[in-house]
Parts: C-alpha cells; sequence; structure tokens
C-alpha cells in the first residue's frame, strides 16, 4: 500500500486525503506547483488531485509506472506530463515505454523504438526528450538515439535538468553525470560500492539525489 504525506517545511508529514492508503505502491509523485498532483505505481496505476479531489486515471497498461515529469508551456499555458513505463532489472516481462498524461484524464502512448527499460523520463520541450534507464536516450517522440552509452553494470535510474544544457542523469553504484549541451561529464567522487541513487531532484545550481 501506499501513502502520500504533505510536507510544509515547520510540520511533520500531513496525509494529503482519506482516500489514502492505496493498495499499490507509489514510485513517483509529480506537481506542478499548483494544485494538481500526479501519482504513479505499480500496475500500471496513476491517481491525480485536482486540489480538491483525487481520481484514477486508466494507463492502458499493467506495468509500473516508474517516474512522472511534466512543465506547463511557456507559448501555451498547457500541463505536458510524460510517464515512464517499465518493471525495471528486478522483474521480467512487462512494457517498456514512455506515456504522455493529458489535462482531460486520457493517457496516450509515445512511440518507443530503442525497446529498452525506461526507468525516468524527462524534458526541456517534447521535442527533446531524455529517457534513463537501459542506457541514456534522446527523442523526440518520434524517433531516438542513444545519447550515452553505459558501461558495465551502470544503469539509470532518474533523469532531472533545468535546461537543456543543464541535464542530471544518476543510478546504480553512484552512477552520476552532467550534460552541458555539447558533452557528458561524470563525477566518480561520489560514487558506491554497491546501492545507488534512486531519486534526484535539480533546481538552479543545486542538485540533491538520494538513494
Amino acid at each position: 500500500a501506499g501513502q502520500l504525506v504533505k510536507v510544509d517545511g515547520e510540520s511533520q508529514g500531513i496525509p494529503m486525503c482519506d482516500k489514502f492508503p492505496i493498495p499499490f505502491g507509489i514510485n513517483t509523485v509529480w506537481s506542478d506547483m499548483g494544485k494538481d498532483v500526479y501519482l504513479g505505481g505499480n500496475g500500471g496505476q496513476i491517481e491525480t488531485y485536482d486540489g480538491s479531489t483525487w481520481s484514477s486515471l486508466s494507463s492502458g497498461t499493467t506495468t509500473s509506472i516508474d517516474d512522472i515529469w511534466g512543465k506547463v508551456n511557456a507559448e501555451t499555458g498547457k500541463e505536458e506530463i510524460l510517464g515512464a513505463v517499465s518493471n525495471g532489472l528486478l522483474v521480467q516481462g512487462g512494457e517498456r515505454g514512455i506515456i504522455e498524461i493529458h489535462k482531460d484524464g486520457t493517457v496516450t502512448k509515445i512511440p518507443w523504438s530503442p525497446d529498452r527499460d525506461v526507468l525516468s523520463v524527462w524534458f526541456s520541450s517534447l521535442e527533446n526528450i531524455y529517457t534513463g534507464g537501459d542506457g541514456i536516450y534522446n527523442g523526440n517522440g518520434t524517433s531516438w538515439r542513444l545519447a550515452l552509452p553505459l558501461a558495465g553494470q551502470d544503469y539509470t535510474e532518474r533523469v532531472r535538468g533545468n535546461a537543456a544544457n543543464d541535464i542530471f542523469v544518476v543510478g546504480s553504484f553512484g552512477y552520476c553525470v552532467h550534460f552541458n549541451g555539447v558533452r557528458w561529464t561524470k563525477f566518480p567522487e561520489i560514487s558506491l560500492p554497491y546501492g545507488g541513487y534512486g531519486g534526484l531532484s535539480v533546481k538552479g545550481n543545486m542538485m540533491c539525489a538520494v538513494g
């Protein structure tokens, strides 16, 4: 089961509503910093909160939703939200791909030609999408390229950034790289002998990874 709490920086976590706990594990949470909140979890579950009511969305898959990330389009003022679908290394089978979550509650699939595990998704625009998982890929929702090959046991868990020329990727064994728009730089000084970084947040000149 999953539980969602809200932290305001002063008090302990406060449950956001009496619908929780819900009968699935929560893998990811994304909010537009306004009233809308999106949860992704095991079994393809998606829950959304509009400031007063929680609703279940039909994702079209029974595979885990490992990541949800979105942004408000500066030109249209509309939310653009993508999700990463994969069971990852520990569970065999299931789908691999990317979904788009629309404001009207519908969910559509984006063509994913690499057929690799995709555990995370981030974009500067829907024409410039980056994914993490079994490789770091970059594409526009139609065509994809391998942006950075991985060596050995490297496996990426989260992709986040400030802009197209300021992107971080973290993963297994403390894997951490940064893209400045021209080249990728690896940070071996924060590597780990085991485990890895599964959570990542980037804002301004600060990057925080947890695992």
